[in-house]
């Protein structure tokens, strides 16, 4: 079916369309955005392009969770961590009490 709407031809290549793998996988829309461009990119006219913009959904995604791994938490003294304050460079987890 080429459907030029919710179903262009390169959409349909193989077994399954990528949005149904990329719903069962829960992937984010940075993710999910990188795995389209990849499982697409030979069946568009502008190949290079294609995997240029998943490289740099990709490359958002990477500094996303390098940040989640470097980033510094701290609790302050006498509280119980139940919330996220934004401090400058640190985040503080609780709640005074």
């Amino acid at each position: 079916m080429n459907d030029p709407v919710s179903h262009p031809a390169h959409y349909t290549k193989g077994n399954i369309e990528v949005i149904d793998f990329l719903l069962d996988q829960d992937f984010n829309f940075l993710a999910g955005t990188a795995v389209k461009y990849i499982c697409r990119y030979r069946y568009k006219s502008h190949p290079i392009e294609d995997l240029q913009k998943a490289a740099w959904y990709l490359e958002k995604l990477i500094n996303i969770e390098l940040e989640k791994e470097t980033m510094l938490v701290t609790l302050k003294p006498g509280t119980q961590p139940t919330s996220l304050e934004t401090q400058g460079q640190h985040y503080h987890i609780g709640r005074e009490g």
